[in-house]
């Protein structure tokens, strides 16, 4: 099909008013992604059980299948010495998942600042040139929300119902309910999943608002720890277990995807750091920008329950539906990490004679700076960062397309009415 003139141009317009939304967006570091917290990352799924896998995430937010579960035939079955029998072979189909997603971030605290003193940092014939630093720490929070989901399903695949049986013999139906709790038993061995999830952070993402009022010359990750721990959901028949579960535990942080080198972190007092003066001027060479952790799932999993008030032939329910409100299991993990946000301030004094300080106050100023440190903060390995657009900048967006689009087109029908 040919395209008039009218419509090869209208889809000019169009298709330059995509390419330029696409290029915006860009130019924000992602493509559209709704929500999400910016600069935390889910990078991996490794389960141990039921089943062995490991998964590559790269989000924010992510559903993985842990058990994907056929059973063996189920057979349930009578017959008697004139060879009249019934029978019904069946199988039971589960699929398993956890979904796992990064929200709710808090907005920052802030906690305290350490100054370090003044100090000379050049000293010539003409003037001197003095420098302090501040490092000003706040608390950032985030959920991690892990969430069970399942769903299951029994197909009949062969029976034999022979008629004009004795009075008491197993009906079909009777039949399909042993059947079905038979294959429910063998299910129930495997309906908890163990997994560890791989998450990884970066501070100058996570921080940019802060960062954009502080305008710091370096900003590092200071430590992080478990500040809030709920569950829903659990009941009998269930497992609802991910460590790290207690208030106030310390989370490791490492350099590397391995978790095998752990990031430095400052002593505290009163849950405020301390920093040693080779701290304190060689704070970069201390705190990282990125670094790594992990969520162990200890055991999470509902078992099915065998239910004759549920119709044939799927006579069984879940746990949280038999025992509790219906609710299935979720845990949320909400972590508290502190960000430092270091900011030098530098001034020169010109020297005038007779008015130059005394030599006693001038020695003070000429505070001996540590020796430059190995830098044992530099990351092993860099995780990918997920950058979140908010749905607000996606709207202006679209918003944005179709005025430019609007106004193409009318200039266009504008121009082409004045005969040109």
């Amino acid at each position: 099909m040919q395209l008039t003139p009218r419509k090869r141009n209208i889809l000019i317009v169009v298709t330059i008013a995509l390419v330029a939304t696409v290029l915006l967006a860009s130019q924000q570091g992602a493509f559209y992604s709704g929500y999400g917290i910016p600069g935390i990352t889910i990078q991996s799924f490794t389960e141990n059980a039921p089943d062995v896998k490991s998964v590559t995430v790269n989000s924010a937010y992510g559903t993985i299948t842990t058990l994907d579960y056929t059973s063996a035939v189920a057979e349930s079955k009578w017959s008697n010495v004139f060879g009249q029998q019934r029978y019904v072979h069946l199988r039971l189909h589960v699929t398993l998942q956890v979904s796992m997603q990064v929200t709710d971030l808090a907005s920052p605290q802030y906690e305290t600042t350490i100054q370090s003193p003044n100090f000379v940092v050049k000293d010539t014939d003409t003037e001197t040139q003095y420098q302090n630093v501040s490092i000003q720490t706040y608390g950032y929070g985030f959920k991690l929300e892990t969430q069970w989901s399942g769903s299951a399903n029994i197909n009949v695949e062969d029976s034999r119902i022979d008629t004009l049986v004795p009075p008491g013999t197993p009906s079909y139906d009777d039949l399909v309910k042993q059947a079905t709790n038979i294959a429910i038993q063998d299910f129930n061995k495997n309906y908890l999943t163990n997994a560890k999830i791989l998450l990884s952070m970066n501070a100058p993402t996570l921080g940019q608002d802060q960062a954009y009022s502080l305008n710091p010359d370096y900003l590092g990750i200071m430590g992080m720890w478990l500040s809030d721990y709920k569950m829903a959901g659990y009941t009998a028949g269930t497992g609802a277990q991910i460590l790290p579960n207690s208030k106030g535990t310390s989370v490791s942080l490492y350099t590397d995807a391995t978790l095998q080198q752990q990031c430095w972190a400052p002593k505290y007092q009163s849950g405020q750091p301390l920093l040693t003066p080779t701290q304190q001027y060689w704070f970069n060479h201390f705190a990282v920008q990125n670094a790594w952790w992990q969520v162990n799932i200890a055991n999470l999993g509902v078992q099915l329950v065998f239910d004759t008030s549920k119709a044939g032939p799927n006579y069984f329910s879940w746990a949280h539906e038999k025992y509790g409100d219906g609710t299935a299991p979720v845990v949320d993990q909400w972590f508290r990490v502190d960000l430092a946000f270091q900011t030098p301030k530098g001034w020169t004094v010109p020297k005038i004679p007779n008015y130059e300080l005394p030599p006693e106050e001038q020695q003070n100023l000429n505070i001996e700076i540590p020796a430059e440190p190995s830098n044992p903060g530099v990351p092993k390995s860099q995780p990918p960062v997920t950058t979140v657009i908010p749905w607000s900048t996606i709207l202006w967006l679209l918003i944005i397309v179709v005025g430019v689009s609007i106004l193409s087109i009318g200039v266009y029908y504008a121009y082409k009415k004045r005969g040109h």
